[in-house]
């Protein structure tokens, strides 16, 4: 049945409120993305499968494909100054290497080469580390590397996270013919590196990210795996109170372990928490999670279908997310006037839709649109990006093929102003 409803809504009263949300950003390739950074809001770059480089110069608008320093896949990326970019390769055939540009990524030479894939970060004070089958750092923007120690040669490290110039943490999986779980390693002063005591975990599951909020303070994601794979289930674990002892014939840090999160449906590749218990995550299933209970509560505040990789959170409510096929994600807040001051007719039809709606839509003056499709727990599912429009009618094709059954709430805004609230019912 073909239908469509007409909505009118006049003037009565004005409201200014914040509006977060993920967009998707338009992006020149169908590689994965597997990292992401920025150095200020304008300036970052994407880097993923088969050496693929991108940067943007406008906040994520644009990005531009730079030359790749070889086929491997990128699994890291660091950014040094305003013109030093360091990536570092992950090749499990093969030798993997670091890669430095002193040119924002349109030159490159290798700085550095091994026999395990690398992974590569930067403390505050400007030094960076990388990981491979030794502990590498580096004082002076990636030209030399110092290898600091040999790394347990069993396991496989896929991330670095600092919480501040002196403490750092490094996570991985101890890798066997019959075992696969979870460690990280420790650092204090610039020092050393011991690894956990395995029996200080509450169980043996396997490493899925890391974010270290304070010196004695490391929130963990693992993940049940059942013969090498993991499982649609991710467990959040504070670790905290770390205590270097000699135990036997190692030296390891013990430390306390409590569940914070028992059981997230998902498998998390990517977190980022913050001092002020706010924290987001995102994993295979392609949704962004957030939560302001420093983990003990999680909400989805982003449904997509295709599995995120990397979270780069600038600040506390800015940030980016990369992902397979190419995705850019784009977190940002805006501030929307709500004011009904103008009739504003709309016509959406077939309402209920099934597999598209075409909303149609006249203006009296040039207006910058974006449209909004909200599920029923606040979420945007759809967003149609901010575009300018003449004055003229038009059509904009609505895709609801994917979504769940159910009512939506759409938001059409102008030039700031929601200048109408409507529903859209979608049932298949």
């Amino acid at each position: 049945m073909k239908a469509f409803l007409l909505f009118a809504i006049t003037a009565c009263a004005v409201m200014n409120f914040a509006c977060a949300q993920w967009t998707q950003q338009t992006s020149p390739t169908t590689n994965n993305l597997y990292a992401v950074a920025f150095n200020n809001e304008r300036s970052g770059y994407a880097a993923g499968a088969k050496g693929i480089v991108l940067r943007t110069n406008d906040g994520g608008v644009t990005w531009t494909i730079l030359p790749s320093p070889d086929s491997s896949d990128i699994k890291s990326i660091t950014i040094v100054d305003s013109t030093t970019v360091i990536v570092a390769t992950a090749n499990s055939n093969g030798k993997s290497a670091v890669y430095k540009s002193t040119t924002r990524g349109n030159s490159w030479y290798k700085v550095l080469s091994d026999d395990l894939p690398f992974y590569i970060g930067q403390i505050p004070n400007g030094n960076l580390f990388s990981t491979s089958t030794c502990a590498f750092i580096s004082s002076n923007k990636g030209d030399t590397w110092l290898a600091k120690q040999p790394l347990n040669s069993t396991s496989i490290y896929s991330e670095i996270d600092f919480a501040d110039n002196d403490h750092a943490f490094i996570g991985g999986n101890v890798i066997g013919d019959t075992t696969y779980y979870r460690e990280f390693l420790r650092s204090e002063n610039g020092g050393r590196w011991y690894p956990s005591y395995p029996f200080a975990f509450p169980n043996n599951f396997a490493f899925s990210s890391m974010s270290a909020i304070s010196a004695d303070t490391l929130f963990m994601f693992t993940n049940y795996h059942k013969r090498f794979h993991p499982k649609d289930s991710s467990q959040l674990l504070m670790l905290f109170n770390f205590r270097l002892q000699y135990v036997v014939t190692d030296t390891i840090w013990k430390f306390r372990a409590k569940i914070i999160y028992e059981s997230l449906p998902d498998i998390i590749n990517t977190c980022k928490f913050f001092s002020d218990t706010l924290a987001y995550a995102a994993g295979k299933h392609g949704d962004i999670y957030i939560s302001r209970t420093a983990g003990k509560r999680w909400k989805k505040e982003y449904r997509g279908k295709i599995t995120i990789n990397n979270l780069c959170m600038i600040t506390t409510k800015k940030g980016y997310a990369v992902g397979n096929n190419g995705l850019i994600l784009k977190r940002e807040v805006a501030t929307i006037n709500k004011v009904s001051s103008q009739i504003l007719p709309l016509k959406i039809y077939p309402n209920p839709s099934t597999n598209s709606a075409t909303l149609s839509f006249t203006l009296d003056k040039t207006s910058d649109i974006i449209l909004q499709l909200i599920d029923e727990s606040g979420v945007v599912v759809y967003i149609h990006q901010n575009k300018k429009y003449s004055a003229g009618s038009y059509q904009l094709l609505i895709p609801v093929a994917n979504l769940q059954n159910g009512i939506y709430h759409m938001n059409f805004i102008v030039d700031g102003y929601i200048k109408t609230k409507t529903k859209l019912l979608v049932t298949h």
